[in-house]
């Protein structure tokens, strides 16, 4: 039912007039998500000299933020992200047991590996080239977790490009082979639209089904992201 309220054209048109009129506080947001962000990136030799061109199509400070302490507080940090972007940045100078990046765009992956490249001497993650599904009504990789073959615990949601109802539909093909106890922390980007909050209720909503407990939160800068995480790192939606 929640999943139907949010993809309904008025409550679209709602949010997207509160969005304007609120337009000044998340400006503030901003702000002071950007200088957190730069005191956990100088607080670390590994990522001190990294500049990192948040919000816009990539990801804002506050998702930047959320994946720093995702991968901080997470004994063997296994992240699948689906987009590359500037988030690949931030995990590629944080350490982390393995990293695969799911992106549908040769081209702009050429791009960017070329840019990074003149920045550090290698690229540790494994860049997965995949074609994309993309209409107005749904939008996810043709990829599935039985072509990955790994039990990652982070996940970050940024790709491929969203739909007005049901976006990005990957990370919902992972959650029926968890088991109750699984650890994990999900970060959806770019909630502020109806089809990836669609994807945020989805998901919460299937973990129930499931039976495996979960904390979630909502975050804003300009745009704004979600995290849901298993209880064990009820910490990152703490504050």
């Amino acid at each position: 039912m929640k999943e139907w309220i949010i993809g309904n054209w008025f409550f679209r048109f709602c949010r997207a007039s509160i969005r304007k009129l609120t337009y000044r506080k998340r400006a503030l947001e901003e702000i002071y998500w950007k200088m957190n962000l730069e005191e956990r990136i100088k607080s670390s030799a590994s990522t001190r000299h990294l500049v990192l061109k948040s919000g816009g199509w990539a990801i804002g400070p506050a998702g930047l933020c959320l994946i720093w302490d995702a991968i901080n507080q997470t004994e063997k940090p296994k992240v699948l992200e689906f987009g590359l972007g500037e988030s690949t940045k931030l995990i590629e100078k944080l350490e982390t047991k393995c990293h695969t990046v799911v992106e549908h765009d040769r081209q702009w992956a050429d791009h960017w590996t070329q840019s990074f490249l003149k920045e550090v001497d290698d690229i540790k993650a494994e860049i997965r080239i995949v074609p994309a599904v993309m209409t107005s009504k749904s939008s996810r990789y043709e990829i599935s977790p039985d072509d990955l073959q790994m039990d990652y615990n982070i996940f970050i949601v940024d790709g491929p490009f969203g739909s007005s109802k049901n976006s990005r539909l990957n990370i919902l093909d992972f959650i029926p082979n968890w088991k109750s106890d699984k650890e994990f922390i999900i970060v959806i980007d770019d909630i502020h639209r109806s089809g990836e909050l669609q994807l945020f209720a989805s998901v919460k909503t299937l973990l129930t089904q499931k039976g495996i407990g979960f904390r979630s939160k909502k975050f804003s800068d300009r745009k704004q992201v979600g995290i849901i995480c298993s209880s064990t790192y009820w910490s990152i939606v703490s504050f």
